[in-house]
């Protein structure tokens, strides 16, 4: 049986141009059953880093706190080598 995953997204009619409302899963989606985030940090004006990490649950709510916290240590955190050893080490 396949996982339920639901982050809240519907598809539309693609011709309708309304603005588009923000989406409190941006950043999630599921796979397997399991909650995962992706997100790529600007650290200079030359260097990006991607962050693709598990949240670890399977639980949306969860997974939307784990993600917030996971944005406010990014934000903290000036050196995104400290966050990538950080996630390396976790």
């Amino acid at each position: 049986m396949k996982p339920e995953c639901h982050t809240g997204v519907r598809s539309g009619d693609s011709r309708r141009r309304e603005e588009p409302q923000p989406n409190p899963n941006h950043h999630i989606w599921c796979n397997n059953g399991t909650y995962f985030v992706h997100v790529t940090v600007r650290v200079s004006a030359r260097k990006t880093v991607r962050v693709r990490r598990s949240l670890g649950t399977k639980e949306l709510a969860e997974a939307r706190r784990r993600r917030d916290r996971l944005f406010e240590s990014i934000r903290a955190e000036p050196d995104m080598e400290l966050v990538q050893r950080r996630r390396r080490a976790s």
